[in-house]
């Protein structure tokens, strides 16, 4: 079995970091997590280098430090939703939360049926469930895992909100999705992790920031066998509040195509909100 890489996410989730989460309030766990987080890529300089990089060759005259700092608050915000108090996460969400065209997601309640509902890893991402759940859609949720402890801790609190984990490293993954969707629940799922793409057996290509990739044939397969309305969400973070804006998806064109070139626009127009620098 092969080791996986030691990295950024799994630095943030070893048991010193999250025992910190645990027991210092919010506001100073974020700052610890901004700390810790530069001192990892002083000492971790190429993955550092990575990042930069990346962001160079896409976008012109922008600043690293908000990108780093953009990264390190998704971490932060993963760590609180799975170790914070339920019920203090929903009072600190609620707090702070606005929808942006809740419209569409209130239509396909009206249908009666499921939905695809498509996000990135895109500023507040992972209160995305919470925020459906606390206002009452049911949820499903494609992800993954870094650590069994993680997986344990947000099943757990899945329960609670009836919201329906779907682990991505599972080989059924695609039939739990139908099942899910089946089930009239809403099912999120990201677009741009880019190592898990199936790409088409049409060997298709699609445009990732002017470059061409195999287009990834996931989202495609899904509105096929369910004929579900797609939505995009994005959790857009600001300062002490978030905003979730919805988008309609059109039909027409290929699903795939049509949620990343709109994520695509939204990650340029805001890229310090988008934490997979690198990873492409």
């Amino acid at each position: 079995m092969c080791k996986k890489p030691y990295d950024i996410s799994r630095f943030f989730q070893t048991i010193p970091i999250v025992t910190l989460v645990k027991i210092f309030p919010i506001q100073v766990s974020r700052i610890c997590l901004y700390v810790l987080g530069f001192l990892y890529f002083i000492f971790k300089p190429k993955d550092r280098k990575k990042i930069t990089s990346h962001i160079k060759k896409t976008i012109n005259n922008f600043s690293y430090y908000k990108t780093f700092i953009g990264i390190f608050d998704h971490y932060f915000e993963k760590l609180i939703f799975a170790h914070k108090p339920l019920p203090e996460m929903v009072d600190f969400l609620q707090k702070r939360l606005s929808i942006i065209n809740k419209k569409h997601l209130d239509n396909v309640i009206k249908l009666d049926k499921g939905c695809i509902f498509v996000t990135g890893h895109f500023g507040a991402v992972e209160f995305l469930p919470l925020t459906l759940a606390t206002n009452n859609y049911k949820v499903a949720l494609i992800c993954k895992f870094k650590t069994k402890k993680l997986k344990k801790e947000l099943t757990k609190r899945a329960k609670q909100y009836d919201f329906v984990l779907i682990d991505a490293d599972e080989p059924n993954v695609i039939f739990e999705a139908l099942k899910a969707i089946k089930n009239k629940r809403i099912l999120i799922t990201e677009c741009d992790e880019f190592s898990a793409w199936r790409p088409c057996p049409t060997k298709e290509q699609i445009l990732v920031f002017g470059n061409t990739m195999p287009k990834d044939r996931t989202l495609d397969i899904l509105y096929y066998k369910t004929k579900a309305p797609v939505v995009l969400g994005l959790m857009k973070r600001e300062k002490n509040k978030f905003i979730l804006h919805i988008i309609n998806i059109t039909n027409g064109v290929s699903v795939a195509e049509k949620t990343w070139a709109t994520i695509e626009k939204y990650i340029l127009k805001y890229p310090y909100q988008w934490y997979q620098w690198g990873k492409i």
